[in-house]
């Protein structure tokens, strides 16, 4: 470093000390690059070389740091800052500022677990079973992202952060309200229970205002809305499933949620049947059974447990 090498002028020396003294965040930060050049055994050539090979990075990946390797991202760390500190004029002999940080936390689920997590600004949310869900704390913003399943949210309100659900093919931004998010195959919806939200396609396809008692369904950047049974919504959170004119597909992914086995279609031709059903999730055996029969068609049970459903010998 310059102040070890011997080099530097007087001015550069009052300039230095008086830096140095004006607070303790800089006298840690300079005893932080210290104890890494000494850990690295990095010559004064070396050292003017790297601070003399360029700028600072302008630019980083947002949410994530780098990953560098050992020895280079270590030198280059301490050029970086040492050249933050020791190329500052007398008047701005400051620390730059901080910048958002980013801290992503996961929360899961497991094949026909049901689990209720408190996050850090108040709100709760339920997950179904298997189940993913990214919570990123921002300090303008709060963000979280349902990767996988379903989930139940009760949002805290703080009308300085608005509260945004992202998922694969929408996004939901409130104050603080309840509502419920199911991701599909194919299409995902949203559900509220209480307050008011905004759903917003993923593509920028549309958006829409929902309030209680109403639902979004969001296909291939359309959205659709419509009105629902408030006693219907989550009722997965009591561990009961309901389902009211869907297409089979539909039920056995909801379904597989809470089936470790798995549930499989053995014919195409029947994905698209429709079916209401309401069934406990410790029963989801008997369930398909009978859903089956209902539609003419059978289930065979694997060596591994799975349950395939196929067209009935004889249509019987």
């Amino acid at each position: 470093m310059l102040h070890q090498s011997g080099e530097m002028t007087e001015i550069q020396r009052v300039d230095f000390d008086t830096w140095l003294h004006q607070s303790g965040t800089h006298k840690r930060a300079y005893d932080s690059v210290v104890k890494l050049w000494g850990e690295l055994d990095w010559s004064e050539t070396l050292n003017r070389e790297a601070l003399n090979a360029g700028g600072l990075p302008t630019q980083r990946a947002r949410g994530r740091r780098p990953v560098l390797p050992i020895a280079g991202g270590l030198i280059a760390a301490a050029a970086a800052l040492a050249a933050v500190l020791l190329n500052q004029s007398p008047a701005s002999h400051q620390m730059p500022a901080p910048q958002p940080v980013l801290a992503e936390t996961l929360f899961e689920t497991a094949i026909g677990e049901i689990r209720t997590f408190e996050l850090e600004d108040g709100s709760e949310v339920t997950l179904a079973g298997h189940s993913t869900l990214a919570v990123v704390q921002m300090e303008q913003e709060r963000i979280v992202e349902l990767r996988k399943g379903d989930g139940f949210f009760d949002v805290s309100k703080d009308p300085q952060k608005p509260f945004t659900v992202r998922s694969s093919q929408l996004s939901v931004t409130v104050l603080g309200t309840r509502f419920e998010i199911n991701t599909k195959p194919d299409h995902e919806d949203v559900s509220v229970t209480e307050g008011s939200v905004r759903v917003a396609a993923a593509n920028g396809g549309g958006t829409v205002q929902l309030s209680v008692g109403e639902r979004a369904v969001v296909r291939r950047g359309q959205v659709e809305t419509s009105t629902f049974d408030l006693t219907q919504s989550a009722k997965w959170r009591s561990g009961r499933l309901s389902f009211v004119n869907v297409p089979l597909k539909d039920l056995i992914a909801e379904t597989n949620q809470y089936y470790p086995g798995g549930i499989y279609l053995g014919e195409k031709d029947v994905s698209g049947l429709i079916v209401s059903a309401s069934f406990r999730t410790d029963q989801v055996e008997t369930a398909i059974s009978g859903i089956a029969r209902s539609l003419g068609l059978s289930v065979m049970e694997t060596d591994t447990g799975a349950l395939v459903l196929i067209h009935a010998p004889d249509g019987k």
